[in-house]
């Protein structure tokens, strides 16, 4: 509770955010013009980082993709060991999906992709409840501060996550919720839909996640990132964002006007020994759509063209999401 109230004790409206999140601003700049298409350097290419490269310059919110009358925002979420290019780029593509095959399928889409670090330093010892927390505050400002930008607050919006990316939307949802700054809350408000790629919502994966083989997220055996060692000595937080999360869609659910929400669980077992981070029974949620999506874990959020099954499957839910009304 003290972490909270750090959190939502900021000031009056107006006042400046803590400096830990100028990064985020700055990273925002680099959108992408307005008009139909994005231009400048393939996102692709640019998230091509070497070993040297610092994490930093992957983190914040892109545009990868604007209009000059935006109707809807979709914004890319990644995991573990993923960042916010690559997560979502298939093999040999010149840039990600999001932004290759998106635009022309939905109409007036601003597409944007949401970059943080995974904690890949073993050295660092945080509790996995502020890891997350901080990760969830960072993703609520981020989107807040770029739609109250656009004065676009209030427009309806899509969060899309792979793997533990969708624990990331859950909290900054929560943290929406209970905001004291409108436009802050209007993230939770305006929020259309939720799709969750290799999220598992229940069952023994909640309890197990810190446990789960490196490989199977394409980390090096050791270390494992810093989330999943916090997570192993915290077991209880994803429990908690869980329980609150369903609080929440209950609510709503009874109000009538819950956001909607499609999970996706991976065809195929990964990693040594082969396993599955979600399965069908992982993934349910009440009032949740569950499908299942080809291939492994790592492979389940990279399309390769529109006539990808997954893409099709996918694009299904965003159009019949922004065709009709909440």
């Amino acid at each position: 509770m003290e972490k909270l109230k750090r959190v939502f004790a900021r000031g009056a409206k107006g006042e400046k955010a803590a400096s830990k999140f100028s990064v985020l601003r700055g990273a925002s700049q680099g959108s992408a013009p307005t008009g139909h298409s994005a231009s400048g350097p393939s996102p692709a290419s640019t998230a091509q980082t070497s070993s040297s490269t610092p994490a930093s310059s992957l983190d914040g919110l892109v545009v990868l993709h604007a209009w000059s009358s935006p109707a809807v925002d979709i914004c890319f979420v990644h995991g573990l060991a993923g960042d916010r290019y690559n997560t979502w780029a298939a093999e040999g593509a010149s840039a990600p999906w999001p932004k290759l095959l998106l635009p022309d399928r939905v109409e007036r889409a601003r597409v944007l992709t949401y970059g943080y670090s995974t904690g890949n330093d073993a050295n660092v010892v945080e509790s996995a409840t502020k890891m997350v927390v901080d990760d969830a505050v960072c993703l609520l400002e981020a989107l807040a501060e770029d739609r109250k930008a656009a004065n676009a607050s209030s427009r309806p919006l899509i969060l899309i996550a792979h793997g533990s990316g969708g624990f990331l939307c859950k909290k900054a949802v929560l943290l929406s919720r209970a905001h004291y700054d409108t436009d802050y809350r209007a993230v939770s408000e305006s929020l259309l839909g939720l799709v969750f790629m290799g999220t598992p919502h229940g069952g023994s994966w909640v309890k197990q996640w810190a446990d789960i083989p490196a490989s199977v997220l394409g980390l090096p055996a050791a270390p494992k990132t810093s989330l999943l060692k916090a997570l192993a000595t915290d077991p209880h937080t994803l429990e908690a964002i869980q329980t609150d999360f369903l609080s929440l869609v209950s609510e709503l659910s009874a109000q009538g006007h819950c956001f909607k929400m499609v999970s996706f669980f991976e065809e195929l077992p990964s990693g040594d020994p082969l396993v599955k981070i979600s399965t069908a029974e992982s993934v349910i949620l009440p009032g949740c759509t569950v499908l299942q999506l080809g291939g492994s874990h790592i492979d389940m959020p990279k399309f390769s063209s529109t006539d990808d099954r997954g893409f099709k499957r996918l694009l299904g839910y965003l159009l019949r999401w922004t065709c009709s009304p909440r």
